[in-house]
């Protein structure tokens, strides 16, 4: 049997997913929760998109391979999600699955995501299994079954070659697109069909798109259109460019002055498509108020193609949910999935832009990424503020700040999946000894073996996030200035100590399904007046009376409740 925690998220997951597809069309249930909710522009790619709608839907009964070609920003993502929606096609496949494949592959997560559209809940169920159990499970559940998988961004021959074994071949008509920048990749998973090249954008489409994005329903002023046609011209033919470009020109007085200083800045641009195309972002980036930037380089730090939770709340969450909404109506986010109130749930960016924010947040010492392919610079070690870890940099099971001059340092994210280890309580001393200003500490992305006490020596801390194989010390009381604290548990046996209940500035609380005591008068642990939000609380005893009156102006609460209690 699933554990607590198990149960419990596998029905929040189905629940949410539910709850969130249009109940016009029914159909979507069997669609992938990752496929992006961004809104999409088929101008230039009507005829592409013919061919491969025919290909998929065509009376070929073995299983084909359609490949989507093209370099970064032309829009292969965009036309593979409008194949992938179209009711033509939603209603022929028993079985639609999306996957983010990118540079930075896990081919385990790659089958678990196949698995998530068949099994809901299946990360969790899955999550032990190898690689090998994992490809006949995938094998398993698509026997038999007509499919269409769609394998986004595709990087390598060996990624492809992860996971090509646990597709079956049942000749019922099944289906696999994959989008890839590389032609080689696309030859070696073509089965005889040859790949479809998206084209770059003519004059004309890339005005169309700009002019869509700009004005909408209505008439672009004529006193804009000869500008405005310069400026798409300018884009080169990329769709992520003129869209960038169209968020620009959407913030800024429409009047031909102002677009002619924008087309100036654009033109003044040269050099390679792909190097133009991050110049033109980059000119987007510094037309933003100084406000959003800072909003806008710390979405460089989460992990290439990673689906970003944009849970917010009240007061200073507030400016959060404002800044991304901005942003968005500048299309450099993506918006991955809406609620039922159209909140925004969780977004992404491209790669691209993701790239410009790892320049430009190097170039200003926002922050420093350590990491495969950023390195922290001698010149900036003394000024660090914002420190991001990258997974590449664990793999010696040591968080690698021994060497580096790193005492002003604010902020440390560890980012990526909770899949590695380290054993060695001694490495976080030199948390402890090194980082008595850290405001941030975000481990949640590495299983610790037990809780590092050090860290409850930090404290000037606000923002802590850790996964632990042992329960929480008593001494996390020491951080009287948290106001969110995540916990998450290796196992389901771990609980929190009473003195949790000290951490009176604390506003934001997901102790993962640890076991939450309520608190006792007796030791002067009367509750918490600031905290807003609670997630997946548990307790041993059923005192949920006593734990409820100790939050009183909680306004989100998730608790878990054991199905055989009553």
């Amino acid at each position: 049997m699933d554990s607590i925690q198990e149960q419990v998220v596998k029905f929040k997951n189905d629940y949410q997913h539910i709850k969130e597809l249009p109940s016009t069309n029914a159909s979507l249930l069997r669609s992938s929760g990752h496929v992006l909710d961004e809104e999409t522009t088929l101008v230039g790619m009507e005829d592409v998109f013919s061919n491969i709608r025919d290909q998929l839907t065509g009376q070929a009964s073995e299983l084909n391979v359609v490949s989507i070609v093209g370099m970064g920003g032309i829009g292969k993502t965009t036309l593979a999600k409008i194949i992938f929606s179209d009711p033509s096609i939603v209603c022929r496949f028993d079985v639609s699955s999306w996957v983010i494949v990118s540079q930075e592959y896990d081919a385990r997560e790659m089958l678990l995501d196949v698995l998530s559209f068949v099994t809901p809940g299946a990360k969790l169920i899955y999550h032990g299994k190898t690689y090998d159990q994992l490809l006949e499970l995938v094998y398993r559940k698509l026997k038999c079954r007509r499919y269409l998988i769609v394998l986004d961004d595709v990087c390598s021959i060996e990624a492809w070659d992860h996971v090509i074994r646990s597709f079956p071949d049942d000749n019922n008509g099944s289906r696999i697109i994959i989008t890839t920048r590389l032609l080689e990749v696309a030859d070696s998973a073509s089965n005889g069909c040859p790949p479809h090249h998206v084209p770059f954008l003519n004059s004309e489409s890339s005005w169309n798109l700009l002019s869509d994005k700009v004005f909408g329903k209505e008439d672009c002023p004529p006193q804009l259109e000869e500008i405005g046609k310069q400026i798409a011209q300018q884009c080169q033919g990329l769709p992520l460019s003129a869209v960038v470009v169209a968020g620009l020109l959407s913030k800024i007085p429409k009047t031909y002055d102002d677009w002619k200083k924008a087309a100036e800045n654009v033109i003044s641009h040269v050099g390679s498509t792909s190097e133009q195309c991050l110049a033109i972002l980059a000119l987007s980036y510094n037309y933003l108020p100084c406000s959003l930037k800072a909003c806008f380089l710390y979405m460089g730090l989460f992990a290439e193609d990673a689906d970003i939770n944009a849970d917010y709340h009240e007061k200073l969450e507030e400016v959060a949910e404002e800044c991304l909404v901005d942003l968005v109506s500048r299309s450099l986010i993506i918006v991955s999935r809406s609620g039922a109130s159209g909140k925004i749930r969780s977004c992404r960016i491209h790669d691209l832009v993701r790239l410009l924010c790892l320049r430009e947040g190097e170039a200003a010492k926002f922050f420093h990424v350590k990491g495969k392919y950023f390195k922290v610079s001698p010149e900036g070690k003394q000024v660090i503020r914002r420190l991001c870890l990258h997974p590449d940099d664990l793999q010696n099971k040591n968080l690698g700040l021994e060497k580096d001059s790193l005492d002003s340092v604010r902020t440390i994210l560890c980012l990526g999946e909770p899949n590695t280890y380290l054993e060695d309580p001694e490495c976080c001393k030199k948390i402890n000894s090194r980082f008595q200003l850290l405001r941030v500490l975000d481990l949640e992305s590495i299983r610790f073996s037990c809780f590092p006490s050090e860290i409850t020596q930090l404290v000037q801390l606000r923002y802590v996030a850790c996964t632990t194989g042992t329960d929480v010390p008593a001494s996390i009381s020491n951080l009287w200035n948290l106001q969110t604290l995540i916990v998450l548990p290796v196992t389901n046996q771990l609980s929190l100590p009473q003195e949790v209940w000290k951490l009176s500035s604390l506003r934001h609380f997901n102790p993962g399904g640890m076991c939450v005591h309520a608190p006792s008068i007796t030791h002067n642990f009367l509750g918490l007046e600031n905290l807003e939000t609670v997630d997946s609380i548990r307790t041993a005893n059923s005192n949920w009376k006593e734990i409820f009156s100790a939050v009183p102006r909680v306004q989100k609460l998730g608790v878990l409740i054991h199905p055989d209690h009553h």
